[in-house]
């Protein structure tokens, strides 16, 4: 299993994400408030198991991912979502 520590700009901020990479389907797994993406550990090597690409993500504000200074609201993070699947291809 790969383990590719990566970031990605968006919106003035810098989101930090794992992705054990591969052909195999994305699944980018979500924290909830105050955790971040070790949360998710035992999910992580099940489903590379099955065969999907894991992709952990620490929300803006959390864990690794740095806030950009706006005030943090739902749509932002969608927004932040949608660019890491953009990115991901």
């Amino acid at each position: 299993m790969q383990n590719l520590d990566a970031e990605l700009r968006v919106d003035g901020c810098t989101l930090r994400f794992e992705d054990d990479g591969g052909d195999g389907v994305p699944v980018v797994l979500l924290h909830g408030a105050g955790t971040d993406r070790t949360t998710f550990a035992a999910q992580r090597a099940a489903l590379a198991s099955a065969g999907y690409r894991p992709v952990l993500l620490d929300l803006r504000g959390h864990g690794a991912s740095r806030p950009s200074g706006v005030p943090l609201t739902a749509d932002l993070l969608v927004a932040d979502v949608g660019g890491l699947v953009d990115h991901l291809d």
